[in-house]
């Protein structure tokens, strides 16, 4: 079994390798991007090249200031707000963990039978200063 100090070196090193790799690649596919030819009114492009096939899509990323949406929801109201935009439910992790732990079975089951939980790990290194 390899030792946790060697492993910890070698998971900085491959992060290192790994982050400028990254860099590397968005520089690349936003270059390539950038030549693309996209046909009138499509959002992707795709091309043979070198002996590779390529394919470029473009996309268009949303994001919105809750407090001006709740402003924008009050200004148009219910009935045309609610056509326009669609509800995400989150849980208040606090709260949900006290619901489960202490509410009726009746009550709890149907919130549990919704949930799927996925658990996973993060490992991060860095040189110590």
């Amino acid at each position: 079994m390899e030792s946790i100090e060697s492993l910890v070196g070698e998971h900085f090193a491959l992060k290192s390798q790994i982050d400028e790799l990254k860099s590397r690649l968005a520089e690349v596919s936003e270059a390539i991007a950038k030549q693309a030819v996209f046909p009138e009114g499509k959002n992707t492009a795709n091309a043979s090249i070198a002996g590779y096939k390529v394919k470029v899509q473009r996309k268009t990323t949303y994001s919105w200031d809750q407090d001006k949406l709740n402003n924008a929801r009050l200004a148009l109201g219910d009935e045309t707000y609610l056509r326009l935009f669609r509800y995400k439910w989150e849980h208040n992790k606090k709260a949900l963990d006290g619901f489960l732990a202490n509410a009726p079975e009746t009550q709890k089951r149907p919130v549990e039978n919704a949930l799927t939980v996925k658990k996973s790990f993060s490992v991060s290194t860095e040189p110590e200063a």
